[in-house]
């Protein structure tokens, strides 16, 4: 399983510009890239990423 990046209509400000987590909305969490909207690198923190690959 992977991170659904979500299109650009259901992101927030920070998750649109690539500060905060594509599935969480966390700010301040450790990131890793996941893809990109518009030329933005968007994020996911690194639990949501673990939590994702593991199939919970």
């Amino acid at each position: 399983m992977s991170i659904t990046v979500p299109i650009p209509e259901q992101l927030n400000a920070p998750q649109a510009d690539g500060r905060a987590c594509v599935a969480c909305g966390s700010e301040t969490a450790a990131m890793r890239p996941v893809g990109d909207r518009a030329g933005v690198q968007l994020v996911a923190c690194v639990a949501c990423i673990d939590h994702a690959e593991d199939g919970r």
